[in-house]
C-alpha cells in the first residue's frame, strides 16, 4: 500500500509517514481548537516527558535523569531552560497573590531597599543572574564530575527550577500556616543541595558537606555581588544628588 507524500508545513520537506524526518513535526496539524489547546497544556505537564515528569525524577532519580540528559538522552526530558522559566512564571504568578510574600527590607547607609520585592517582581532576572554562581561553585566543588561549565549551568537550571516548583507547592498547600513564606524559602534553598548530593557517587559525609557548601558559596557570592552593586549605585546616586545641590547653592 503506497503512502501519500506529505509536504511538511514547517520546513517544506516532502516525506512519507507520521512525522517529518527533517524537523520532526507531526503530519497531522490543523487549526487550534479547545481540545487541541487543552491537549497542548496537559502535554507540557504530562508524566512521560513534561514538567511533572522532570519534577518527579529530580526527587526520585536525579542522577539518572541529569547524567542521561547530559550524555544525550534528551527526547523525553523537558528542556532545562524551559523548566526553569516555567517554574519562575508559576512562582511569580503566585507572588502577586500574596501581599506578605517576603518583602523584607534591609538598610544600607540609612536608605531602605526592598531587595526581596525586587527579586519577586524580577524573578527571571534574579535566577538567570544566579545561574553562573551555582555553576562556578559546583564546578569547583565537584571537579571529579569532569563536566564543562555549560554542563554545570544545565544542572543549575534544573536545580533552580526544582527549587521554584517546590516552594510553589509548599505555599499552595500550607498557605494557611503563619510564617510559611520564610519556612518555604529555607526548604527551597535546600533543594539544589539535595540534587547535587544525589548526583554524587558514593554518597557519604564528604559529598554531603560538598553539596551544602556549593550552595552556600554560590548564594554568598551572589549576595556579595548584589551588595557591592547596591553600594556603588547608592554612592553614584548620592554623589549626583550632592553635586546637584551644590550647583543649586552656587546659583
Amino acid at each position: 500500500m503506497e503512502q501519500t507524500i506529505i509536504t511538511c508545513l514547517n520546513c517544506g520537506n516532502p516525506y512519507e509517514g507520521d512525522f517529518c524526518p527533517s524537523c520532526g513535526q507531526s503530519a497531522s496539524t490543523g487549526k487550534f481548537t479547545w481540545n487541541s489547546l487543552l491537549f497542548a497544556l496537559l502535554h507540557a505537564f504530562d508524566f512521560e516527558r513534561g514538567i511533572l515528569f522532570v519534577f518527579r525524577e529530580l526527587w526520585i532519580r536525579p542522577r539518572q535523569l541529569l547524567l542521561g540528559y547530559l550524555s544525550g538522552k534528551r527526547t523525553n526530558v523537558y528542556p532545562p531552560f524551559k523548566y526553569m522559566l516555567v517554574s519562575i512564571a508559576i512562582t511569580a504568578a503566585l507572588n502577586y497573590l500574596y501581599d506578605d510574600l517576603g518583602m523584607k527590607e534591609f538598610v544600607v547607609n540609612g536608605v531602605e531597599h526592598s531587595f526581596d520585592m525586587w527579586t519577586s517582581t524580577n524573578l527571571s532576572i534574579y535566577h538567570i543572574v544566579l545561574l553562573p554562581f551555582y555553576a562556578l561553585s559546583t564546578r569547583f566543588f565537584f571537579r571529579k564530575w569532569k563536566l564543562t561549565l555549560p554542563e554545570h549551568i544545565v544542572l543549575a537550571m534544573f536545580a533552580l527550577g526544582q527549587m521554584n516548583l517546590t516552594e510553589f507547592i509548599i505555599l499552595c498547600v500550607f498557605c494557611w500556616i503563619p510564617g510559611i513564606v520564610s519556612f518555604s524559602t529555607v526548604i527551597a534553598m535546600i533543594i539544589p543541595g539535595y540534587i547535587y548530593f544525589m548526583m554524587c557517587k558514593p554518597r557519604n559525609v564528604g559529598s554531603f558537606f560538598k553539596s551544602i557548601s556549593a550552595c552556600i558559596v554560590a548564594l554568598t557570592m551572589f549576595v556579595l555581588v548584589i551588595i557591592i552593586f547596591t553600594v556603588l549605585f547608592m554612592f553614584i546616586t548620592n554623589g549626583d544628588l550632592a553635586l546637584h545641590l551644590d550647583l543649586r547653592q552656587t546659583k
